[in-house]
């Protein structure tokens, strides 16, 4: 079945528009984990990160979609080939296209834009907290491990005695 220029990118459409709602979904997950890393909670950390993977997934395979329709839409208006759709600026795309469907098209795509800024910004954020609390635990576990300095002591006929060397771990191991 041939389909028109203005089915194929009302289908577009709603890829953009479903990628928006996938990207507004990951934005308050990223939210999630870094309120759960403020507050020391492991099980929502946990929570937040398989449920931040499961969006990541659906966005690609979302995003394998559109690359498809472009496609399609490419060959619809004579787009000049390429070898990657993700080549193709949807921009360039949308200026061989009516007003109406290219109006439409580049507000969604401006709305996109927008919530993967927020996205990428969320995410700057967590990976600044997780090399902070990963120094604080290279420094924590440093000092668990580390060899006691206390004083050489003296038995009782005299001898000094190097039972130094005891660890924090030792004592709670």
């Amino acid at each position: 079945m041939n389909r028109s220029v203005e089915q194929v990118a009302k289908e577009l459409a709603g890829v953009l528009e479903q990628h928006t709602a996938l990207l507004v979904s990951l934005h308050a997950t990223v939210e999630e984990k870094l309120d759960a890393m403020r507050r020391a909670d492991a099980d929502r950390m946990v929570t937040a990160s398989a449920r931040e993977g499961e969006l990541s997934g659906r966005i690609t395979k979302l995003d394998r979609r559109r690359h498809t329709i472009v496609s399609e839409l490419c060959g619809l208006v004579d787009f000049p080939p390429v070898r990657n759709p993700s080549d193709i600026t949807l921009r360039a795309l949308a200026d061989r296209l009516e007003p109406v469907i290219r109006q439409r098209l580049m507000k969604l795509a401006a709305t996109l834009r927008e919530k993967m800024l927020a996205v990428a910004e969320a995410n700057r954020v967590v990976e600044m907290v997780s090399h902070a609390m990963s120094d604080y635990f290279k420094e924590l576990f440093s000092i668990i491990a580390r060899d006691d300095e206390s004083p050489t002591t003296y038995s009782s006929r005299g001898r000094s005695s190097e039972q130094g060397n005891v660890r924090v771990q030792d004592a709670v191991v």
